[in-house]
């Protein structure tokens, strides 16, 4: 079975592998161990290609962004009695 996302679905997971990029982006940037240094540009590409197997290419990981994102949404909906 194939489920096509919509454009809303989409965008959500595009913009949670951009947060996520930033967040792992930045890790092996921000470390000064000196036996890390050597091998940064390793870490940033391992991080983000972790990134986006995860955001973009696993459907069990889409769907539970998806699910964390719908749970949040009733969640504010509730908490403000729309």
């Amino acid at each position: 079975m194939e489920v096509k996302r919509g454009e809303k679905g989409r965008a959500l997971l595009y913009g949670f592998y951009g947060a996520i990029s930033i967040v792992l982006l930045n890790i092996p940037l921000r470390v000064e161990i000196v036996a890390a240094r050597d091998y940064r540009v390793m870490w940033v590409l391992f991080n983000l290609s972790i990134a986006a197997y995860l955001c973009l290419f696993n459907s069990w990981f889409r769907n539970k962004i998806i699910e964390w994102v719908g749970k949040f949404e009733n969640l504010i909906e509730r908490a403000t009695g729309s």
